[in-house]
């Protein structure tokens, strides 16, 4: 009830403030509370400026006097001033033609969260102007969005970001329980693959795909980890038999976002520390195999879709983002395995060698291909499948994201 009686200021002085008493009296208890403080003249209700009742203290004494109010304001004084800033800033940032530069940082998120949970709010206790402001609070509504092909590219990014700050709990985008990567595998029926510009017809036996590219989470897991990236064991026989002495930079640096930067040796390392983790292989996917899972294995599929281009389906330079996106944020383009950004988002690695497609033996620093049609800064590219099999910018230190394979997972 004094929730929305109380005001603090940025010193931490507590002030009386009115309140429609249609916003307070929201039950016959409430009610029932109300009349019973207004008769100890403890509280004073009265008709508004607009004629309809409000409810104030009778005195600010009440604030120091009372214990178990005082203790209260003192536990949630910072969320009261975070409240009054929200409405203030709201206010600006409307007055202001809504521009993204005064729109309330993704950051601050959590504090919202917490702010909203210590006083009891809920969604219909912000105004229309501060719910815009504050964008979306709640995972599940935001997970309903992005099945929605009307939600923007913009807002795809805002969802994308606030999922991992508030903690994503999709399956496969994430670690398990043990710390391990969490992934999804998709299951691709076998085929036979036939890659343009004469690169040859392969044979392609059933197999399983990561439903998303390896998250930064996932991948962070492998640097982190006591024998993970500073291990020799997994350079073993490639181009270098030491890694790096660091890492490349992750340019979105959100747990759910797909590892960024990322030179085909490293990602060959990651495998094989992977595959020694979970006992069964995993690894790149040859180009054959990533074309098979994106088409579903209908060579007639131009896109992980069917029909034409699409546009919303994809994060691509028709989004105008530049950056890439989390993981899944385009649920309208997965591909007919079930597999998400396969088209858009990152340039994803493949096993194979460019200039002698059939070779896959991790050694040597042969040009390697990438596949998905995306991913290089500042812009993105739009791609169809079959006409970006033989990619000509695919080297072995591109700035590129890769997603993982099992190959044959028992």
């Amino acid at each position: 009830m004094f929730r929305d009686l109380v005001q603090v200021d940025e010193r931490g002085v507590a002030t009386r403030q009115r309140a429609a008493l249609a916003t307070i009296a929201v039950s016959s208890a409430a009610g029932d509370l109300i009349d019973r403080f207004v008769d100890a003249r403890l509280l004073v209700r009265e008709p508004g400026e607009d004629g309809r009742p409000v409810l104030e203290v009778a005195h600010e004494a009440l604030f120091r006097t009372w214990p178990r109010l005082k203790q209260w304001i003192q536990d949630t004084a910072d969320d009261h001033r975070l409240r009054r800033q929200i409405t203030h800033l709201a206010a600006y940032w409307h007055g202001h033609d809504r521009k993204d530069e005064h729109r309330w940082p993704d950051q601050r998120v959590v504090e919202v969260l917490a702010m909203r949970e210590h006083l009891k709010l809920e969604s219909k206790d912000f105004t229309a102007v501060e719910r815009d402001f504050l964008g979306p609070l709640d995972r599940e509504p935001m997970r309903a969005a992005l099945d929605d092909p009307a939600t923007t590219h913009e807002q795809r990014t805002i969802i994308g970001v606030r999922l991992s700050l508030l903690g994503d709990p999709r399956p496969g985008v994430g670690l398990r329980a043990d710390g391990l990567p969490d992934i999804e595998w998709c299951k691709v029926p076998g085929g036979t693959v036939t890659l343009e510009k004469d690169a040859g017809a392969f044979t392609v036996k059933s197999f399983q795909i990561a439903k998303y590219p390896v998250t930064y989470r996932q991948y962070r897991a492998f640097l982190d980890a006591e024998d993970g990236y500073h291990s020799p064991a997994w350079w073993q026989g490639l181009w270098v038999d030491q890694p790096p002495e660091r890492p490349g930079r992750q340019f979105q640096r959100y747990d759910n976002h797909p590892a960024e930067n990322l030179a085909w040796l490293e990602a060959v390392a990651f495998c094989r520390w992977l595959s020694a983790k979970l006992g069964y292989e995993v690894r790149l996917p040859t180009e054959w195999e990533w074309q098979q899972a994106a088409t579903g294995g209908d060579p007639a599929n131009e896109y992980p879709w069917k029909g034409g281009w699409d546009g919303q389906r994809a994060n691509t330079y028709e989004s105008e983002l530049s950056p890439s996106t989390a993981v899944g944020m385009y649920p309208q383009g997965e591909s007919p395995v079930g597999a998400l950004d396969m088209s858009g988002n990152v340039w994803e690695w493949c096993l194979n060698e460019y200039d002698r497609p059939g070779k896959v033996i991790p050694v040597g620093d042969a040009r390697r291909v990438v596949r998905g049609g995306a991913g290089l800064l500042p812009g993105l590219t739009r791609r169809r499948l079959p006409q970006t099999s033989r990619p000509s910018t695919a080297t072995t230190t591109s700035v590129f994201g890769w997603r993982g394979r099992p190959h044959l997972r028992h």
